[in-house]
């Protein structure tokens, strides 16, 4: 398998894992959403250890996921009952 070979599929399971991830918040699945995101930050990690990506690509995909994170957990807080 060719460098870009390797490039093809680690973009091609992101993309994957990141549907699904998409998927799971509006279904209202919490918990699968952040075992997708889990997953992403470990594909992201190892990508960075083995070359795949750079340090730099890393740091900025690992942001995002937090961002994401964060977002997520927003979204599924308990909203506040009215009292009419």
């Amino acid at each position: 398998m060719t460098t870009q070979d390797r490039g093809s599929a680690f973009k091609n399971i992101c993309d994957e894992t990141t549907r699904n991830l998409l998927t799971a918040v509006k279904e209202g699945r919490q918990n699968q959403a952040r075992i997708y995101l889990a997953t992403l930050s470990g594909l992201i990690m190892g990508a960075s250890t083995t070359g795949g990506i750079s340090q730099a690509q890393a740091y900025q995909q690992m942001e995002m996921i937090n961002s994401m994170r964060l977002e997520i957990d927003r979204a599924f807080e308990p909203q506040p009952k009215q009292v009419t």
